[in-house]
């Protein structure tokens, strides 16, 4: 069994961690499985254990550490196989009964999955939606999911009240503000219970790294983490704004979730009159103007790049339900 105790903090994080699988079916361009997938070869990459084989690692975890409370599957798409999720909801159900999170595409998400998740104790599903530009996933992460079924999953989610979590990267190759924005927006629109953001990294080795390096993108500057700065030198948005726009992330997405619940014509004169003032705000020159002539701002900014650079919102599972902190 695997030195729960040693590893994580059980008096904080009640959690067990646990893998069924290993490998994902898609090739996104910012991500190492690709490259996995050809040192593994395809028939090899892929591959589960059996549903009686993990449920019995999370039985004897609970037997040896009664303090945890939830368990996490890290798995890239715990949903991947439907008949075999379908056998694993049954026998958690039954045998475990402890809440639990997972990851999920939103290419795979349908009512029976939801259903199915939620009817065994999963308290939050993670998503990628990365960016809220279709362009955007689709040419430059190929990452081929409409903005049609990002909202649908989320959806399904919420029929049967599951709790939701979304990834998103902004700072990405070829990017605008706008297109930012969309992010914020679309997230603004699924509304999650955690929105997690992060600046794109470009890793050697993946598809992006070698379109960053070929477009003369990449810089020689050093970051610490996903959360602090961007590598990339672009003319489309700068990193002082990449990073403004990170550091306000959460409180964008409320500002255009009040938009979204004006009705009609109200609602999308102010989503347009928000874009205006954002845009206005975040100019290179202003952004610049501001961070020398305004301490007080500069302090502040200084104050969220600190607190931000770690995970973003940090949440926790209590007795079944989704404790978020971390938000501005």
């Amino acid at each position: 069994v695997f030195p729960y105790a040693d590893s994580f903090d059980l008096k904080f994080m009640k959690r067990g961690v646990f893998m069924a699988s290993r490998g994902c079916p898609y090739n996104c361009a910012y991500c190492g499985s690709p490259a996995m997938k050809q040192l593994y070869g395809n028939n090899r990459y892929i591959r589960f254990r059996s549903v009686e084989s993990l449920i019995e690692e999370v039985e004897a975890v609970i037997r040896n550490f009664p303090q945890v409370d939830y368990n996490v599957f890290h798995d890239d798409l715990l949903p991947m196989k439907k008949e075999w999720f379908a056998d694993f909801t049954r026998e958690y159900k039954s045998r475990i009964g402890l809440p639990f999170e997972m990851n999920c595409h939103p290419n795979l998400m349908d009512r029976e999955i939801a259903r199915l998740a939620k009817s065994a104790g999963c308290s939050l599903i993670r998503f990628g939606i990365e960016s809220g530009y279709e362009h955007i996933r689709r040419k430059v992460l190929n990452r081929p999911v409409s903005t049609r079924r990002i909202i649908d999953a989320f959806s399904f989610c919420d029929e049967v009240g599951l709790n939701t979590l979304s990834y998103n990267m902004i700072g990405l190759p070829f990017e605008t503000r706008p297109q930012i924005l969309d992010t914020i927006k679309l997230n603004a629109r699924v509304q999650p219970k955690v929105a997690h953001v992060s600046v794109f990294y470009p890793y050697p080795g993946t598809k992006a790294h070698d379109v960053c390096n070929q477009e003369g993108l990449l810089t020689d500057k050093h970051t610490d983490s996903y959360y602090e700065d961007s590598v990339l030198q672009q003319k489309s948005v700068s990193a002082e704004q990449v990073r403004a726009l990170r550091n306000h992330f959460d409180f964008l997405l409320r500002l255009y979730s009040r938009c979204y619940r004006l009705p009609g014509v109200l609602g999308k004169t102010a989503e347009k009159i928000t874009d205006i003032v954002i845009l206005t705000v975040t100019t290179q020159r202003i952004i610049r103007a501001r961070e020398k002539t305004s301490l007080k701002w500069a302090r502040r900014v200084k104050r969220a790049e600190k607190e931000k650079k770690d995970a973003g919102p940090l949440y926790n599972i209590e007795d079944g339900k989704v404790k978020v902190w971390g938000v501005d």
